[in-house]
């Protein structure tokens, strides 16, 4: 069932955690051993600001000391696997998503899963892993990556790139009519960092920077059927659909933003009733211009009281997208 070397117990330290390393500096009478004795001279210094190949030239793979718990108590709620926090110390280490998901904090402690593949004669025993099935589980998962990461790696800046590149793409709201198909977005862009970044430590090289990880953004986007931004961020993720016109006079009306995986209005820019309910991606570019306010877009400007429309440029682009920026009007338009 497979060969290879037997790992020493000593060399795996996903089983095996390692005792704190004391830095003592007699010269500059440094003594940190980043748990218990602390040294503010050491911690005083100020963040990297140079050229991060610089900075990474001389970073080993592995972090030491490794550790299977962080207590991170005090950023998080949320609950790390100890053997993923461990193997968070080798930059080299590939990882997915739902490693992170809480659901899978307990994941060795569960029953697994036995593969057999008969045509090559072997098999593998696999954890039960739980994948996350909503945003919010997306989110929440990223966002125990990121605080996980922190104490293991300060100068590690991935996870943060990872959710800025994550809102300036609107978190591929506006690029799908569901919540499960974008979950499912969010999950695939986030795993293919993951594996750039792998790559990346395994070669001694600093993690993907924010323009390449916003390319890999793309990607997902490009194979989701859209071939640029433009049409994936007009919209506002962090308000739901509350922008949405629902028929709220009856009693039985759900909250659009408790639709589960029913097509749900993706574009915040709408006014009240009588507004279409269409997603961004599924309007005309006539639609989008009706939308925009046309008196805010008009030499006279808007004088309306608590005008319903949004007060946003329609101009037309050459692409044919519609500008729906803020700020200025279709006239003032540059």
């Amino acid at each position: 069932m497979g060969s290879g070397k037997r790992k020493k117990p000593e060399d795996d330290f996903e089983e095996t955690p390692e005792d704190l390393i004391l830095v003592d500096v007699p010269n500059h009478h440094i003594k940190d051993d980043g748990a218990k004795v602390g040294d503010w001279v050491a911690r005083g210094l100020k963040p990297w600001t140079g050229d991060q190949e610089e900075l990474w030239k001389n970073k080993k793979r592995v972090s030491r000391p490794v550790l299977q718990d962080l207590k991170d108590g005090h950023l998080s709620r949320g609950y790390v696997n100890p053997c993923l926090v461990a193997r968070l110390h080798d930059r080299g280490a590939e990882l997915c998503l739902r490693q992170f998901f809480h659901k899978n904090a307990n994941v060795t402690e569960r029953k697994g899963k036995l593969k057999v593949d008969n045509e090559a004669n072997c098999a593998a025993y696999t954890y039960d892993y739980v994948e996350p099935q909503t945003v919010w589980e997306c989110v929440d998962a990223i966002y125990h990556y990121v605080t996980a990461l922190r104490s293991v790696r300060l100068e590690d800046y991935s996870g943060l790139v990872i959710l800025r590149a994550l809102h300036d793409v609107r978190f591929f709201a506006g690029a799908n009519k569901t919540d499960k198909a974008q979950a499912a977005m969010i999950t695939k862009f986030v795993n293919y960092v993951f594996v750039r970044n792998a790559m990346r430590g395994r070669s001694l090289e600093p993690p993907l920077p924010y323009n390449d990880t916003l390319e890999v953004a793309k990607c997902v986007l490009f194979e989701a059927g859209h071939d640029g931004m433009s049409s994936v961020i007009g919209v506002e993720p962090y308000t739901g659909n509350r922008g949405a016109t629902q028929n709220q006079t009856t009693n039985n009306t759900r909250d659009p933003r408790r639709q589960g995986n029913n097509t749900v209005t993706r574009n915040p820019q709408q006014g009240g009733s009588g507004f279409s309910t269409k997603s961004f991606s599924d309007m005309s570019t006539a639609e989008k211009v009706a939308r925009c306010c046309r008196n805010y877009n008009s030499a006279r400007g808007c004088s309306i009281p608590n005008c319903k429309r949004p007060h946003i440029c329609s101009k037309v682009l050459p692409n044919g997208q519609v500008c729906w920026k803020g700020g200025h009007t279709e006239i003032t338009h540059q």
